[in-house]
């Protein structure tokens, strides 16, 4: 009988394939590529694999995310999930259709979904059952024509994980067993081992449009885009159509390497090259990291003292904690206190970190709590005073969601009627329903309109359009100043209210908040 492959769509006509000595292998522009210019779109990539919390609110077929509150602002029940329905065979993944459920039965769901009911309530790692996925496709002849092989000459780092010895290399050798047991391969554990190793230094994370970690991508090809600090493109996924494409951030010249972040790259020097030895097992000698003598931004590369070294890893201890904390308050206080014993010692302005990420997470923990108000003031200082020292280019694309979080914190503010707790905010009237309200949301959403361009197909793109034209956007784009003048205005009382807040950030309450 007749297996069809998995359908694949790519498009590389920009690059080229070209080795050198510092970075090996890795992608070229073959002619001039604008910014915002797609250079790699790859449909359906190799290996898909959603986190275990995404399979409960995701749609294993088409990746819709189940919050819909990004989507739509107005509804009221912010945390409100769209109704998935569990596949009745496995239990452990979900469709928000029968069209969907049917697709991805075909594909892929009919080679995994009776081990994975074997399994339950057990569920297993992501990366262990992208392999999976991948080890029985390629045993049911699906694979896409020669992309097993261009996995497999993939790098893997087996022998530095193993002179590790460490969890990882132990976890990298379960993994490999159980794999091998679940799968039925006629490949060995040593094998496996290597599938393992090549899968966890290649993958990139998939995130939603709105950039909310979904799970993990890989795809031969895009694995070939190297890494550095100072990038010229990134990487987008695009739920609806499985895309995996690589967009110049900047113009990117003929011959020039096609290089991405493959972590924080506003994070410290010495905390990003921690990252990428642990994690991809190289150092990182971009011309962001080399200046590490010299100030960036205003902000040194390497803390100015051994007391600064300290209040900077308890921040970031905060930062991770308030991260795993499941509880409403908890993750506030951390937040609060991290940001209030980093802004005490003087020299840390608002957009060196990990002060940014601290602040982005209490804009996260505060939406969770319901206070939303709060959260807006923390995303609006967030989108004027941060994002534009840490990403300069205005259609970055985590600068564009902040904009939109902005957003989406207003139309919540004015279609809820929710009522302020803060006293500056309520000092200053920056959440009255009043007219001014409503122009600032439509100057702000004129302004994200012209960031992101007529151009862009993607996801995140489709959206801000949707609710622009719903919100009769393009009638008020002809006038523009009159907006621009009451936007001045409410942005006065805006950084009127925000200078009040940050100064309260410097002051630790007795009962241990912000005063």
């Amino acid at each position: 009988m007749a297996h069809r492959t998995l359908e694949q769509h790519i498009s590389v006509d920009m690059t080229h394939k070209k080795r050198c000595n510092e970075t090996g292998w890795g992608l070229y522009a073959s002619t001039n590529i604008a910014a915002r210019e797609a250079i790699i779109s790859i449909e359906r990539p190799l290996v898909i694999s959603l986190d275990i919390p995404r399979l409960k609110d995701t749609c294993y077929e088409c990746l819709g995310y189940g919050s819909e509150a990004y989507r739509n602002p107005e509804r009221i029940a912010w945390e409100e999930d769209k109704k998935l329905q569990v596949c009745t065979g496995c239990h452990v993944v979900r469709y928000c259709s029968k069209e969907c459920q049917t697709l991805s039965w075909k594909s892929v769901h009919k080679h995994e979904c009776s081990l994975f009911a074997r399994l339950h309530p057990n569920i297993l790692p992501n990366n262990v059952r992208a392999i999976l996925q991948l080890l029985l496709l390629r045993k049911a002849n699906r694979l896409p024509h020669g992309e097993w092989d261009a996995f497999m000459n993939l790098e893997s780092h087996l022998q530095q994980w193993e002179s590790r010895n460490g969890r990882q290399w132990e976890d990298i050798g379960l993994m490999a067993r159980g794999t091998k047991e679940y799968a039925g391969t006629d490949l060995s554990e040593e094998t496996l081992r290597e599938v393992f190793g090549k899968l966890l230094v290649n993958c990139f994370t998939m995130v939603s449009p709105f950039y909310d970690p979904l799970g993990l991508a890989l795809h031969p090809l895009a694995a070939l885009v190297n890494h550095s600090c100072n990038y010229n493109a990134f990487v987008r996924f695009d739920t609806s159509s499985h895309c995996l494409s690589v967009l110049a951030l900047r113009p990117i010249a003929r011959d020039e390497q096609i290089v991405v972040s493959y972590i924080d790259a506003t994070n410290p020097r010495h905390v990003r090259q921690k990252e990428l030895q642990d994690k991809y097992f190289f150092d990182c000698a971009c011309s962001k990291c080399s200046d590490y003598v010299t100030k960036e931004e205003g902000v040194p590369q390497l803390p100015e003292s051994s007391e600064h070294l300290l209040v900077e890893q308890r921040a970031f201890e905060l930062l991770a904690a308030a991260q795993k904390d499941t509880s409403i308050t908890g993750p506030i206080q951390k937040c609060q206190y991290g940001i209030h014993i980093l802004r005490k010692t003087g020299a840390w302005p608002l957009h060196r970190q990990p002060l940014a990420s601290l602040r982005q997470q209490l804009v996260v923990s505060l939406i969770a709590a319901g206070q939303i108000h709060l959260a807006f003031v923390h995303a609006w200082i967030q989108y004027r005073s941060i994002d534009p020292k840490l990403m300069t280019e205005k259609h970055h694309p985590i600068r564009l969601v902040h904009l939109w979080l902005v957003i989406v914190l207003l139309k919540r503010i004015y279609f809820a009627s929710f009522s302020p707790t803060d006293l500056p905010i309520q000092k200053y009237t920056i959440t009255s329903n009043s007219i001014m309200h409503i122009k600032l949301i439509h100057y702000l959403h004129w302004a994200l309109m012209k960031r992101v361009g007529d151009d862009d197909d993607g996801t995140f793109a489709q959206v801000v359009r949707h609710h622009f034209i719903q919100d009769g956007g393009y009638e008020k784009q002809r006038y523009p100043i009159a907006k621009r003048d009451d936007f001045l205005k409410e942005a006065e009382k805006l950084k009127a209210c925000t200078t009040e807040i940050l100064e309260k950030e410097l002051v630790w309450g007795e009962s241990g908040a912000a005063a």
